[in-house]
């Protein structure tokens, strides 16, 4: 029976080090965050701290590869991946199954250990749903209830209050630049959503899409005297959230249609 109780936990532990990892590297590669990027490395080591309290070496010791009549057995479209976020997806899942099985095996014999492995998979839930919403910009423009707008061209003012609004609270932050050259623009852009992405929070550049495209941010808020907002989503890489500025019923159907 310890045999076995063994070789589930070294099984899951790779299953739930390796899924960790995935996410990891979705949230370093795909969404660019250092903060999630650091949430997923901090979860892994937890869990690799955790299982170390045990003996390491029985745990190898009774791994058995050739003799376990799981390995090679799938289901239909189990290792079936059309995207990067499918393999997002697919990890949180291996890591929170893993997490649950770890916790009812090692349960037996050690609760206080048990009781962390279940905190760990309570903070990979609370973090795939972070994920989520960082990844999915109408996810997370619906979340917004402070939403701050910082018109500036002075790039080191733009930087510091961004950086102070973040820190606030802001939900949202918007970067209106007027008269300012393109490359300077984009240049400021580039730091200021990387700066909305470190806190986790939405980032709009004010009137151009290219900029805003270009640059990253979650979205571009348009004038009337701007791009339409049809051809706006013309641009988009992925998609955009495109707020217009209207002054009558007239333009408010016209931004909708």
């Amino acid at each position: 029976m310890e045999r076995a109780a063994n070789r589930i936990i070294d099984a899951n532990f790779n299953r739930a080090r390796e899924a960790s990892r995935v996410i990891e590297e979705f949230c370093r590669f795909v969404l660019n965050s250092s903060s999630l990027t650091e949430r997923a490395k901090k979860l892994r080591h937890e869990l690799s701290a955790s299982i170390g309290r045990l003996d390491a070496g029985r745990l190898i010791s009774s791994r058995d590869t050739l003799g376990d009549v799981g390995v090679g057995k799938t289901v239909e479209k189990q290792l079936t991946r059309g995207s990067l976020a499918d393999c997002f997806t697919a990890g949180c899942k291996r890591l929170t199954e893993a997490l649950r099985a770890l916790a009812e095996v090692i349960r037996i014999d050690n609760e206080p250990l048990a009781a962390a492995i279940e905190k760990l998979r309570y903070d990979a839930y609370t973090l795939e749903k972070d994920i989520v919403l960082f990844s999915d910009t109408s996810a997370k423009f619906r979340m917004v209830r402070l939403y701050i707008v910082i018109t500036s061209n002075l790039p080191a003012e733009v930087i510091w209050l961004a950086h102070k609004c973040a820190a606030g609270g802001a939900d949202c932050i918007q970067l209106r630049a007027k008269d300012v050259e393109d490359d300077r623009f984009f240049a400021l852009a580039v730091e200021f959503v990387k700066i909305c992405k470190d806190y986790g929070i939405v980032s709009i550049v004010n009137d151009r899409t290219d900029i805003a495209v270009a640059a990253g941010a979650d979205g571009v808020h348009l004038g009337q005297n701007d791009l339409p907002v049809k051809q706006a989503r013309k641009l988009q890489l992925t998609p955009l959230i495109i707020g217009k500025s209207t002054h009558s019923l007239k333009q408010l159907n016209a931004a909708c249609a």
